[in-house]
């Protein structure tokens, strides 16, 4: 990927960028202690608050994770309208607190549009980001899709999202973890304030199925 760098609403390297790649936003979160990604491909670093976009090359289909500071992400998030593929925006998430902008009042749907998120919706928001957060998914990832799912209609629960959640989090996982609270227990060894996260709706929705699935949360 050719070096991007930061800049105003005319920035060639932005315009590049999104004539090279279809990006997807997949997360909006808190910079954790102790990472560091290239904002945009250059070397500085995003800032305490960015994005996460599944890149795809527009000519060979090949994928990446491109990242970006909170100005860089909503600026060619700006760019992406005159293009064939506009960026859509996803509601901010932080993993220390657990606090997030997908609220029960309201939240960011298609086109920054507000729509009320159902709780069992912003519950599998969260898990989602904790997905990317620990477990370090591999780009195209079917969990993008169930992210696309739930924020085109937050308000909306549908009865496949919670299982789905739960089969690419057991086919993520490696042989030293058996659950995604694994992989978050292992974050708060490094970040002791970590929120602890229940998933007590997910985990009831798991168990009211016809066919109750074993729970990898």
């Amino acid at each position: 990927m050719a070096t991007q760098s930061t800049g105003s609403r005319n920035d060639p390297r932005k315009q590049e960028l999104l004539r090279d790649y279809k990006l997807k936003t997949v997360q909006h979160t808190v910079l954790l202690d102790g990472r560091k990604y290239p904002c945009c491909g250059c070397p500085q670093s995003v800032g305490t608050d960015f994005y996460m976009f599944e890149a795809t090359n527009r000519a060979t289909g090949a994928q990446t994770f491109l990242y970006a500071g909170e100005h860089c992400g909503r600026t060619l998030m700006a760019f992406s309208t005159s293009t064939d593929t506009t960026i859509t925006d996803l509601p901010h998430f932080d993993p220390i607190t657990g606090q997030s902008s997908a609220s029960g009042g309201g939240g960011t749907g298609p086109g920054g549009s507000t729509a009320a998120w159902a709780p069992l919706n912003r519950e599998l928001f969260h898990a989602i980001n904790l997905t990317f957060l620990a477990m370090k998914l591999k780009p195209g990832s079917t969990l993008s899709a169930v992210l696309e799912t739930i924020t085109a209609n937050p308000s909306r629960v549908l009865p496949t999202t919670a299982p789905s959640l739960n089969t690419i989090i057991k086919n993520n996982l490696d042989s030293q973890h058996s659950s995604l609270t694994d992989y978050v227990n292992e974050l708060r060894i490094q970040i002791p304030a970590i929120k602890q996260y229940r998933f007590t709706l997910i985990r009831n929705a798991l168990a009211a199925l016809k066919t109750p699935p074993t729970v990898y949360l």
